[in-house]
C-alpha cells in the first residue's frame, strides 16, 4: 500500500495562515512534512510556526503579497536556497472582490485573476522546474484549490467563480504538461466551510439554511476536514491520481 507519510517533504502553502490554508498546513505538518506558510503578516506568520513547533511540527515561513510578481517570482528559489529541494506547492490564496456583474469593472475581473491564476501560474512553473530534479519517478506534488462555484455558482460571484473554473483548466493542462517526469497536478474544490472568510455569511441564518438544505450532509465543513484530502493529494498514496477535482463538499455538488 502506498504511503500517506510526508516526512521529510518540503511544502509550500500560500494562503495559510488562516482558514482552509491554516488546516492544510497542520495537517501536513502532522504527517510529518516541513511546512512553509505563507502570509502578507510576519507577526501572524510567526506566530502560527511557533504554534506548529510547539507541536513538534516543522515549519517556516514566506511574507509577501501574491500581486507582487518580483516576490512570487523568487519565492520557490528562496526556499529551495534554505530548505533543499520543494516537493509540494499548494495555491490556496485567494482574495473576494463579489459584485454583479453590470456592477464590476475589468480592473475587478483582472484583479481575481491575477490572485487566484496569475500568481499560482508562476509559483507552479518556479516549482515545477526545480521538482523535476528530485530524484525517483515520483518528484512532487502540485494542489490548486479552486471551489464549489464551479459547479454551483450564485449571483454577485462571477469574477471568483470564472478565476476558480480557470484554475480547473490549469490544473488538467498542467497534469499533461507536467505528468512523464512524475509530477501530479490536482485541484480541490471546496464546499462550504466555517471558516473566518464566511463570518458574515454565517450571521444570515436564511443562507446557512440554504446551503443545509443543499447539502447531503446537512452541515458546513469543518476546516481540518480539508486536511485528509491534501495529505492524500500530496503524498505517495496519490502517486497515479492526475488532473483530477476533488470535491469536497459534503455532496453539494451532486445533489440537487
Amino acid at each position: 500500500m502506498k504511503d500517506f507519510s510526508l516526512k521529510g517533504k518540503t511544502i509550500f502553502i500560500t494562503g495559510s495562515t488562516r482558514g482552509l490554508g491554516w488546516a492544510m498546513a497542520q495537517a501536513c505538518t502532522t504527517a510529518g512534512a516541513n511546512v512553509i506558510l505563507h502570509g502578507r503578516s510576519e507577526r501572524s506568520l510567526r506566530a502560527r510556526v511557533d504554534e506548529l513547533k510547539s507541536k513538534g511540527g516543522n515549519a517556516d515561513y514566506l511574507a509577501f503579497d501574491v500581486r507582487d510578481r518580483e516576490k512570487v517570482e523568487s519565492a520557490i528559489a528562496t526556499i529551495e536556497e534554505k530548505h533543499g529541494a520543494i516537493w509540494g506547492l499548494i495555491n490556496n490564496a485567494g482574495l473576494l472582490n463579489h459584485g454583479f456583474v453590470t456592477d464590476q469593472t475589468a480592473e475587478d475581473y483582472e484583479g481575481i485573476l491575477d490572485v487566484h491564476l496569475v500568481s499560482p501560474f508562476i509559483l507552479t512553473r518556479e516549482a515545477a522546474k526545480r521538482m523535476m530534479n528530485n530524484e525517483g519517478p515520483d518528484r512532487g506534488r502540485i494542489l490548486n484549490i479552486a471551489s464549489i462555484a464551479v459547479n454551483n455558482p450564485r449571483p454577485g460571484i462571477g469574477n471568483y467563480t470564472t478565476a476558480k473554473s480557470a484554475i480547473i483548466g490549469f490544473t488538467r493542462s498542467m497534469s499533461a504538461d507536467l505528468g512523464e517526469y512524475g509530477i501530479r497536478c490536482n485541484a480541490i474544490a471546496p464546499g462550504y466551510f466555517l471558516t473566518d472568510i464566511n463570518k458574515e455569511r454565517l450571521n444570515d441564518q436564511s443562507f446557512v439554511d440554504k446551503i443545509n438544505s443543499r447539502t447531503p450532509a446537512k452541515r458546513w465543513g469543518e476546516p481540518e476536514e480539508l486536511g485528509g484530502p491534501a495529505v492524500f493529494l500530496m503524498s505517495s498514496a496519490s502517486s497515479y491520481v492526475n488532473g483530477q477535482t476533488l470535491f469536497v463538499d459534503g455532496g453539494m455538488s451532486h445533489f440537487s
